[in-house]
């Protein structure tokens, strides 16, 4: 099931180096310690993905999800109905800022997320993110930017990272390599993994990003254009 929520938090993928900052202009990672309890979690969004994640976070051993919110409460009612013990909620800041509430899994429409994961970095809480950060690549650099600023973890669901055929063919090809192995995707199966593997001990960060008002703002594509089939069928 994502393995555990991208189980319970996958990694940044690296920018581009012509986007790359100076390590010196960037926080440290902050510490998480969950040797000592449980990580108490609240959802943001109700959907098909939310419940996938609600269903994730249920079977770790150390993660306790506590409250979910959609803004179509009935969706967050019955989500709760499956997995007793959870408040439901249609307000997206009683989850953000509920005092129990250590980290936020944001599984909410792509448009809210970037000022969603400020409101989470705001209240001090730690993010999960589901893809993607955001929608637009400026807005994206400020969320993760923002994060570091306020001193709390932010992921999003690289959850491949966490599957045991990939971590397999690492074990069989360690380092780089010259030739291409073949790999097949397949449907993931709901096994669940920890929170441990996510919430390692901090590292010196190794992505880091430059100042948003350094990058060009990119023009929006253009809308697709008809096919010749269907202009001509017209």
């Amino acid at each position: 099931m994502i393995y555990a929520a991208a189980a319970c938090f996958g990694a940044l993928v690296a920018p581009p180096m012509s986007l790359r900052a100076p390590a010196a202009t960037r926080a440290s990672a902050p510490r998480m310690d969950l040797d000592k309890g449980t990580l108490n979690v609240g959802v943001v969004g109700a959907g098909r993905i939310g419940v996938v994640h609600l269903e994730a976070i249920a079977s770790c051993n150390n993660a306790r999800a506590i409250i979910i919110s959609n803004p179509t409460v009935s969706k967050a009612e019955a989500a709760v109905e499956r997995f007793p013990g959870t408040i439901a909620t249609s307000d997206e800041k009683d989850v953000i800022n509920h005092p129990d509430v250590e980290a936020v899994w944001l599984c909410s429409p792509s448009q809210f997320h970037a000022a969603q994961i400020k409101a989470c970095a705001d209240a001090g809480k730690h993010i999960f993110c589901e893809k993607p950060l955001a929608t637009d690549l400026i807005e994206t650099i400020e969320a993760v930017n923002y994060a570091r600023k306020k001193g709390v973890k932010l992921m999003t669901a690289l959850q491949r990272r966490f599957d045991p055929n990939f971590l397999r063919i690492k074990q069989v090809r360690p380092g780089p390599s010259l030739h291409p192995t073949p790999t097949r995707l397949a449907p993931r199966p709901h096994t669940p993994s920890c929170l441990s593997r996510a919430f390692r001990p901090s590292q010196p960060a190794s992505h880091p990003y430059p100042s948003p008002a350094a990058l060009p703002r990119l023009p929006r594509p253009l809308p697709r254009r008809a096919s010749t089939r269907a202009r001509s069928a017209t």
